[in-house]
């Protein structure tokens, strides 16, 4: 599998870094397994899941499989770091059920996101990421996102250090990085955000929550969309990284 063939189903790592309530190991470990044998082969995660349980607990298991048959994301943006006021918290305040002793440090900064991207990789115990996305950049600092982020991970890109690069956000204000000049395309309708550019490897992942009355009011129409859209979003025709 190519660092820029994106398989037409995902899974997102998020709950095995306990997103809203606790798992043990071997519990993330069977959820891992049974999108692994239901034949998942793209997985993301991030740093901000668990402050970076998420990315420990994957990257353990997918250790234990050929690199060349899953596809692997990771996001950019928040570092991680000693918690000063650790007092035997949780980092509840942000849906994660681990011990908040490091929190998160928004570093927009060149030499911010190469740090995230080696942290990731030593977290993972892997060395090869395929598609990393810079993460929530609307609740942070779009200009800055602009100026500094989005052009490091192009750079990194080049260097041939991560194959695709793209734009993860909970709202359309991340969104806002694709109605630039030269940045990508977006696709938009209710419940699906989707982005192409064709050429280099960008794309862009949205995502939101709405309340279990919504979803079950519009579950018929979120699986129209989804089945007519999610091919835009997981499978952009992209360019291997040179």
């Amino acid at each position: 599998m190519s660092r820029t063939d994106v398989p037409p189903l995902g899974y997102g790592a998020a709950n095995v870094g306990n997103l809203f309530r606790a798992l043990t190991d071997d519990e993330a470990w069977a959820v891992l397994d049974a999108a692994w044998e239901s034949g998942i082969r793209y997985y993301d995660t991030a740093p901000h899941y668990g402050l970076g349980l998420s990315e420990r607990r994957l990257g353990a298991f997918l250790q234990t499989k050929p690199r060349d048959e899953f596809f692997l994301s990771t996001k950019a943006g928040r570092l991680l770091r000693p918690n000063p006021d650790f007092a035997g918290g949780l980092d509840t305040d942000n849906d994660f059920y681990v011990p908040d002793d490091l929190h998160r440090v928004w570093d927009f900064s060149d030499a911010g996101i190469r740090a995230s991207l080696d942290e990731s990789r030593e977290r993972l115990g892997l060395d090869r990421i395929d598609l990393v996305y810079l993460h929530d950049p609307e609740r942070h600092d779009l200009e800055r996102a602009l100026d500094s982020a989005f052009p490091a991970l192009e750079q990194l890109r080049s260097e041939g250090e991560i194959g695709a690069i793209g734009v993860g956000g909970a709202g359309f204000g991340a969104m806002e990085i694709g109605e630039q000049p030269g940045q990508p395309g977006i696709v938009r309708r209710e419940g699906v955000t989707a982005a192409q550019t064709g050429e280099r490897g960008e794309f862009v992942l949205g995502g939101g929550r709405r309340s279990l009355t919504q979803q079950a009011g519009n579950r018929a129409h979120q699986r129209t969309q989804h089945a007519r859209f999610a091919r835009v979003e997981l499978r952009p025709q992209l360019e291997t990284a040179q």
